[in-house]
């Protein structure tokens, strides 16, 4: 991994020797994929590049929260969806990744290792890019404070809404730190907090309807205790949940007694998602890879096409169970 400083020198070379830059966050991207990739742009404008930030899905597929952060940015940031991006991307244009490291969780899956920078805070997987800058900070609480902090190396100044949103970016990926503090992370917070941001501002973003907030209270009342200290919940097959919902159900259930919390769930189209939160006795990111998914030691999820509730449960029992416990017969 590079050190920030480094990171600074490799990615102003590869920008400025391009003829523009799209900054990329994962597919279905939340606070922190949307805040990150706003903070690179701000890196790529001080080295008065063109640059685009890609979001791959409609908006009608992004949780309330994230809507509202990509209508505060329309014109303003250059937000772009597929259709204005693919007639204009071109073979001397570099890509940065946000928050995400394998093709399967960006829309653009085929670039070239030259022109790929990656800037991530998950665990790597066999299945990550191969790029020419690589950033991947398993230590870091979330890819926001990577980029306030690579901002600040740069003396790049930045604006009040996107520092908040970089700071809704880090309150979501460490629970509102109730999960993860790190003296690094507080350093980023302060780096924000000089630009403008504040916590009441940034958690406007995390404000959602009270039919939402019902069904999050419904599938967390409905967890049952494995005997192997986990809490397990399912959802309703026939009742869509947005990537938030399930998100946050893991966040509510995961407690001091209890080893990991795992949460299913249908998020529509065929596919079934499982959010994993998980105490330093369980390794969530393990877990999820072994049903395709992946993310961090604490956190990770996964996605699965073309399988029923009943199915997906029943593998996600296989991978919690053996391979952590002794269960008895």
């Amino acid at each position: 991994m590079l050190r920030i400083s480094n990171l600074k020198t490799a990615l102003e070379g590869k920008i400025i020797e391009s003829d523009k830059v799209f900054i990329m966050p994962h597919l279905k991207p939340d606070f922190d994929a949307v805040g990150s990739s706003l903070g690179v742009s701000l890196l790529t404008e001080a080295l008065k590049k063109d640059n685009y930030i890609l979001i791959g899905n409609p908006m009608c597929e992004l949780d309330d929260g994230v809507q509202a952060m990509i209508e505060q940015c329309k014109g303003r940031y250059p937000l772009i969806g597929v259709k204005q991006y693919e007639p204009l991307k071109g073979p001397n244009d570099f890509n940065i990744i946000c928050d995400a490291s394998k093709p399967c969780r960006v829309y653009e899956q085929n670039i070239d290792r030259n022109h790929l920078a990656i800037i991530d805070h998950h665990v790597k997987s066999p299945e990550t890019f191969d790029s020419c800058i690589e950033h991947i900070d398993t230590n870091a609480t979330s890819t926001s404070e990577i980029v306030t902090l690579l901002l600040a190396a740069n003396k790049i100044k930045i604006p009040t809404d996107i520092a908040n949103m970089l700071y809704a970016g880090i309150l979501l990926d460490t629970g509102r730190m109730k999960k993860k503090e790190t003296d690094r992370m507080h350093e980023a917070l302060k780096i924000l907090v000089k630009s403008g941001a504040n916590m009441c501002d940034a958690l406007e973003y995390f404000t959602e309807d009270i039919f939402s907030n019902m069904k999050v209270d419904r599938l967390a009342a409905a967890a049952t205790l494995l005997e192997c200290r986990v809490k397990l919940t399912v959802g309703d097959e026939d009742k869509v949940y947005t990537d938030t919902e399930l998100s946050k159900t893991a966040d509510n259930l995961l407690d001091k007694k209890i080893d990991g919390a795992f949460v299913v769930g249908n998020i529509g189209d065929g596919r079934i998602a499982v959010k994993a939160r998980c105490q330093p006795t369980l390794d969530a990111n393990l877990i999820m890879g072994e049903l395709g998914g992946g993310g961090g030691k604490n956190a990770a999820a996964a996605e699965i096409k073309d399988k029923s509730m009943k199915e997906v449960v029943k593998e996600l029992k296989k991978a919690i169970l053996p391979k952590h416990y002794v269960i008895k017969e």
